[in-house]
């Protein structure tokens, strides 16, 4: 079960990152509790500061997902379970650049769609869903187009790092994490709305 979850399945990813996110969203908790009691005047908003955990958790994961070197997780866990290195880590600045959108290719004729075509644009725009649905929980009065162009830079500084680490730069990732974020925040207006219809 575990090796099935670590390792052949395609949400081995997120549960790679998870124990790390978790651990993060822990050292937070120490960090925000000390920092509250000494703002004792100050009674904390609980549900702001659990949608503050969540985001920061969920930022530790996706940066542990994207900004390391591929099969990075993956090699750390193989380690500790048969306590023997068998993956090696791919070397630095070897990562590739996809400029055209997937959409003209598919138009052209150049690129034909398969499960794991679908699977990464619905994974890449899933991947930043928390990003649009959290950060409005987060800051106050934060608008739809600041939502936007937060994802936006954010995905693109990703995606710039990302050739040095021997992963790609892909202009496709940058439009659904975008994409991704601006569904997230969709889904916070209809969720805002409906707690706002159930406490009157």
């Amino acid at each position: 079960m575990i090796h099935y979850l670590l390792f052949d399945s395609r949400l081995s990813y997120f549960f790679q990152v998870l124990p790390f996110s978790v651990l993060i969203g822990i050292v937070y908790i120490i960090i925000r509790f000390h920092s509250l009691r000494k703002k004792q005047s100050i009674k904390p908003n609980i549900s702001r500061e659990t949608s503050k955990l969540l985001f920061v958790c969920y930022i530790a994961g996706l940066l542990a997902l994207v900004c390391t070197p591929p099969n990075f997780w993956t090699a750390i866990w193989f380690n500790l379970i048969h306590h023997h290195p068998k993956m090696e880590l791919s070397p630095l600045f070897h990562g590739g650049f996809n400029l055209k959108p997937s959409l003209f290719r598919y138009m052209r004729g150049t690129l034909t769609g398969g499960t794991w075509a679908a699977f990464m644009q619905f994974g890449n725009a899933l991947l930043f869903l928390p990003f649009g649905f959290l950060l409005p929980f987060c800051v106050k009065k934060v608008k739809a187009h600041q939502i936007i162009k937060v994802a936006f830079i954010s995905s693109l500084v990703i995606e710039l790092i990302q050739p040095i680490i021997s992963r790609s730069f892909d202009v496709d990732d940058l439009i659904n994490n975008t994409l991704g974020a601006a569904i997230g925040y969709l889904v916070y207006c209809i969720t805002n709305r409906i707690i706002l219809f159930l406490k009157k």
